[in-house]
């Protein structure tokens, strides 16, 4: 039985001009008679997204459906797609917006390609894919929930935000907690890395993980009040997209015209282009929040970028999680990868000055390595001699204060480290992570910003710092930093 509810819709005008012998129609353009179908669709997340698709469901009717749209459903539920496919099932509610990460959970592993991880990293990538036929392939998997799936729409890239250190490799991963909303995969790619996930409830408290999946629109406009100093933000390390299902009940499907049924199928593709731009627009002005935060702290955020060498190592970290697809979802992977390579690779974003200006990195440069022993000599200054390899012994000064604790902590620092040839400035964000065993290491990506013209071949030059204090001799400190790919690593001003 159709849970649709039924309005005709007659113009008074429509019935005067009839009685007078003359031709009449509606608003949409049809006959005065045409029965309009208005359905009830529940949405949890992404209701501008829905309201696009609902209004090209309208159009592609010609105004014979018509959907309204139930913002909020189930609240702040953890478990709320499940219960809300069965809301569609028992016909509580005409259709729902459901995310596709979610279907795991429920026994379909149809959606895997689309969300395996750090495969579709761009919205021109995802755009090209739901403009394929896998929506139909991956929406059919959705029938076995007893509920008919007839769209998927764009979402949201998601990425990782934090407190911790920065997580650009595999080895960043290993041991921190991370928040994700409920799904199979995610919680097992990001194992695959060496983290512990925890589903991230709504509204849950962030000091209980030290990441969490979000994107960067839903970083700035949702969670901006909440966000610590030196949240770090990688900007160029997609996990994977927030794409959204569209399920309909099973009767109210059958109770529609064939006409109307696929025009709930193809407003998926009319809508596509639109959302996809309004996506990227909300991305780009959340750039510009996070590279110039709100209340003149330039400290809030820490954009950084991953290097290509560091994207390498992740995608080899998780090629297990691939080796786990089900066989049709490793050929649609496959599919997606072929479809990236003719899309290309996405500019990443950089902030505004996070490199000199008119600064080219040199391709010559050798890879420096610094290491030796400082010492503590005042409350903001770490300081001793170092040894290089090429440039010899050196003098190196650490300047910010540090915070040892039983906990995590980062800190943004500057360092000079002084050779014969001139000295090098540049930027560090550590973190100070206690060790089991006692004592802190010291872990964080950092900058090279400023070298003489006898060093000028390092300007730019990204560095990865690193170290260890014991608990015997906490004002010293073992080690130094190596130069790394350039980055593009914003060093701010004290």
């Amino acid at each position: 039985m159709s849970h649709a509810r039924v309005t005709a819709v007659i113009a008074l005008a429509g019935i005067l001009a009839v009685g007078c012998g003359g031709g009449s129609h509606d608003r949409v353009g049809g006959s005065v008679g045409r029965r309009v179908t208005v359905l009830t669709i529940a949405s949890h997340e992404s209701e501008a997204d829905v309201r696009e698709w609902a209004a090209a469901v309208q159009r592609r009717s010609r105004g014979s459906l018509r959907i309204e749209v139930e913002s909020g459903w189930r609240g702040a539920e953890v478990d709320y797609e499940r219960h809300t496919v069965a809301d569609v099932r028992a016909g509580k509610v005409d259709l729902a917006s459901i995310p596709a990460r979610a279907y795991d959970t429920m026994g379909v592993r149809s959606m895997q390609a689309v969300l395996a991880p750090l495969l579709v990293d761009s919205y021109a990538l995802q755009e090209r894919v739901l403009g394929t036929g896998l929506p139909e392939r991956m929406l059919a998997g959705i029938r076995r929930l007893g509920v008919v799936g007839v769209a998927l729409l764009p979402g949201q890239l998601e990425r990782l935000e934090g407190g911790g250190r920065p997580l650009l490799r595999p080895s960043d991963y290993r041991g921190v907690v991370i928040g994700v909303r409920p799904s199979r995969l995610a919680a097992r790619s990001l194992r695959a890395l060496g983290a512990v996930t925890t589903i991230l409830a709504p509204g849950a408290r962030m000091e209980r993980v030290d990441y969490a999946e979000q994107s960067l629109s839903e970083l700035v406009a949702h969670h901006y009040a909440f966000i610590t100093v030196g949240t770090t933000v990688t900007l160029n390390e997609t996990l994977w997209p927030r794409v959204a299902s569209i399920v309909v009940n099973a009767d109210t499907y059958g109770s529609l015209t064939p006409e109307q049924q696929q025009a709930l199928r193809l407003a998926a593709r009319d809508a596509l282009g639109p959302i996809t731009r309004r996506l990227e627009h909300d991305e780009s002005q959340a750039v510009d929040v996070i590279c110039r935060p709100p209340r003149g702290d330039p400290y809030i955020f820490m954009p950084i970028r991953a290097t290509e060498a560091d994207l390498a190592q992740m995608r080899r970290a998780i090629e297990p999680t691939y080796r786990r697809l089900d066989s049709p979802a490793r050929v649609e992977a496959r599919q997606i990868v072929a479809l990236r390579r003719r899309v290309g690779t996405q500019p990443a974003f950089v902030c505004s000055g996070g490199r000199p200006r008119g600064f080219h990195p040199s391709t010559s440069a050798h890879a420096l390595r610094v290491t030796g022993l400082l010492e503590e000599t005042a409350r903001t200054k770490w300081s001793g001699p170092v040894a290089s390899n090429g440039l010899g012994p050196g003098q190196f000064l650490l300047e910010h204060r540090i915070l040892l604790r039983d906990f995590p902590v980062r800190r943004y620092l500057k360092f000079r480290v002084r050779f014969s040839k001139g000295e090098l400035r540049g930027c560090v964000h550590a973190t100070t992570t206690p060790l089991p065993g006692g004592g802190w290491s010291w872990d964080g990506p950092g900058a090279i910003y400023q070298a003489p013209a006898a060093l000028r071949e390092f300007l730019g030059m990204s560095v990865r710092f690193g170290g260890v204090t014991t608990a015997r001799r906490p004002t010293l400190l073992r080690g130094g930093f190596k130069t790394d790919t350039p980055t593009g690593l914003k060093c701010l001003p004290f």
